[in-house]
């Protein structure tokens, strides 16, 4: 009887314990618990809209956009950081300890650098680092370079490191040439691999940025 109510009270005791950690995940940390989650296996991503062109009266492209990629890694996934670092700071003429201290960040995805074309997005990939990631991106291109760019004025970053035009029709169209852009939340795998993007809400829908015609003449403009 006594080995009986020994057994009882141990089972019991066992069970509350059980109890109480339960509580305590799913309800006291459940919150942060549900962030770090989100984190490791989906992050919200914002997709830049396709900002528009400007052309002259005839048609022809002035201000352009040209496709650059973002480079990023996962410094979970990353296994050499030393080689990663090196080579890295050897192909995108940087600081080495610049990109070491980004891959030692406890983070799932941070950035090593953008701007970068498809050929040295092409030799990156070569190397097949573990953790290593491109996306997409626009960069401004002037087909004429400096013609009438006291007029075009120019795009560069605002504070949250989005596009944003200043000066000029740039600046002065910026919100018509920019377009809205749009969140979407891009699922991981257990390995940190990207398998899945879908869009947060029906707010969250963008659209691409609208072209501008000026009326100036461009042999005129270039004389």
């Amino acid at each position: 009887m006594i080995r009986y109510r020994i057994v009882l009270i141990a089972f019991t005791i066992a069970f509350g314990v059980i109890v109480l950690r339960l509580f305590y995940w799913q309800v006291v940390r459940a919150d942060e618990l549900s962030k770090l989650g989100q984190i490791q296996y989906g992050r919200s991503i914002k997709i830049e809209p396709i900002r528009g062109e400007i052309t002259t009266s005839d048609g022809f492209p002035i201000v352009a956009n040209k496709i650059s990629y973002l480079l990023y890694a996962n410094p979970k996934e990353v296994k050499s950081k030393g080689e990663l670092s090196a080579f890295l700071a050897q192909k995108l003429d940087m600081d080495q300890a610049s990109i070491s201290a980004q891959l030692d960040q406890d983070l799932f995805w941070v950035p090593l650098g953008r701007g970068l074309d498809s050929k040295i997005k092409e030799e990156i990939d070569k190397e097949e680092f573990a953790g290593v990631g491109f996306e997409q991106e626009f960069e401004r291109y002037y087909p004429e370079a400096s013609m009438a760019a006291t007029l075009l004025g120019f795009v560069g970053k605002d504070d949250d490191g989005s596009s944003k035009g200043y000066f000029g029709i740039e600046g002065y169209y910026d919100r018509l040439l920019r377009g809205k852009s749009s969140s979407a939340v891009q699922i991981n795998d257990a390995l940190g691999r990207p398998i899945l993007a879908r869009v947060d809400n029906e707010d969250s829908f963008g659209t691409d940025g609208s072209s501008l015609k000026l009326n100036i003449d461009r042999s005129i403009q270039f004389l």
